[in-house]
């Protein structure tokens, strides 16, 4: 009979554990696995990835639209410290998501391995695979390495080249502020004319101010020039 209330251990379970806490790697302080991949699955997962994964994931792997990034801190903080296997078996069951399931097991754990090349975690002599123990990243000294990575050529980065500004122009030019906001100006447009409410009511024939051209989302141009013929 089960009672309500905190039961006794039993004395079997309780061998099992200290024997468990006596095997090398196991315990509360031991290192963690890091997932195996060879340069070979890296190389072909990069053909793979080019092929089904690219066209949303973007060749940077910095995602576009739902399609999350891939590489970087993001990706890092979110998969690292997570089993490889769950990762192949989450990209397997979703990956491409017109066809989910179409490639094979050993094309899955290619494309794994390739993140995990491009991610700065080195490959090993072991291939990974659908069963494979180890984390995504056991290493946060792999992720700082990721974390600052510039672009070299034929060899996209995530952070910016150290060319780049990274910085506010030197120069602030006019600020205006408005109940509705702030414009600063940086450089004057020789020309310029703010949009006025008038315009975005009744657009110029010229202009093409709304998602569709007018409010009401009429998508029609008065101009003559753009016909069925030559759009």
């Amino acid at each position: 009979m089960r009672l309500h209330g905190r039961q006794s251990p039993d004395p079997i379970h309780v061998l099992a554990l200290a024997a468990l806490s006596l095997v090398p790697g196991t315990g509360a302080g031991a290192q963690a696995l890091q997932a195996p991949y060879t340069p070979a699955q890296a190389a072909s997962g990069e053909a793979v990835y080019a092929n089904d994964c690219a066209s949303c994931h973007l060749s940077n792997f910095q995602g576009s639209g739902e399609a999350p990034a891939l590489a970087g801190p993001d990706f890092l903080n979110h998969w690292g410290p997570e089993p490889v296997a769950g990762l192949i078996e989450l990209v397997a069951l979703t990956m491409p998501p017109t066809a989910p399931g179409s490639l094979t097991d050993e094309e899955y754990a290619s494309v794994v391995a390739y993140l995990l090349r491009e991610n700065g975690i080195p490959a090993s002599g072991v291939p990974l695979g659908p069963a494979s123990d180890g984390q995504v990243l056991a290493s946060m000294e792999a992720a700082d390495a990721v974390a600052s990575r510039p672009p070299e050529p034929g060899r996209p980065g995530n952070v910016p080249s150290a060319n780049a500004f990274d910085r506010p122009p030197p120069f602030r030019g006019e600020r205006t502020e408005t109940p509705t906001g702030v414009t600063e100006t940086f450089g004057a447009v020789e020309g310029f004319r703010p949009v006025t409410a008038a315009d975005l009511t009744s657009p110029p024939d010229g202009d093409w101010l709304h998602l569709r051209r007018t409010a009401d989302g009429h998508g029609y141009t008065p101009l003559s020039e753009i016909n069925a013929s030559n759009v």
